[in-house]
């Protein structure tokens, strides 16, 4: 496997918001100032498409919020965003690893596309948040290295649908 050091051969192909969900069910009315704690579940799922150069990112993220007491507040946030990279030579970059279609990728392309996909959503996820219930929410900034662990690090499956 070779290792990744060329950007210019990166082009993220698309960005679909798949899911978002922003859930209120308190009876009464809230503002988005009385919203002052939250907390994130992050996943991530990859997959790779090799005769067409592409892997798939998709980031799935959770949130929860509390109120100034810390009482958890029954509103939540479910998004779920797919970004697609074509990467020019992918092959030089991934090692099949198993019988079950697994592949490794250079864990440099790996740290750029995580990170880019993340980034991306972070984006996405505030603009989708403001002017609701959710408008104060702002994802933090997470390492590379979490992202590479919460992804399983450099691993990908074959034939995803993408």
């Amino acid at each position: 496997m070779k290792e990744f050091n060329t950007v210019e051969d990166i082009i993220l192909e698309n960005i679909t918001v798949v899911d978002a969900a922003i859930e209120n069910h308190l009876s009464n009315d809230i503002s988005s100032d009385a919203i002052v704690y939250w907390g994130y579940n992050i996943g991530i799922i990859k997959g790779i498409n090799i005769e067409d150069e592409q892997i798939l990112i998709k980031i799935l993220i959770d949130i929860t919020v509390q109120n100034k007491e810390h009482q958890k507040l029954d509103i939540t946030g479910q998004f779920t965003i797919n970004a697609i990279f074509q990467v020019k030579s992918l092959i030089e970059y991934i090692n099949k690893i198993d019988d079950d279609s697994i592949h490794e990728m250079d864990a440099s392309l790996a740290s750029i596309l995580l990170s880019t996909a993340y980034s991306t959503a972070r984006g996405i996820i505030y603009t989708r948040c403001l002017g609701t219930i959710l408008g104060n929410v702002i994802l933090p900034i997470v390492s590379v290295k979490q992202l590479l662990d919460i992804s399983d690090n450099k691993l990908l499956k074959e034939n995803t649908e993408i």
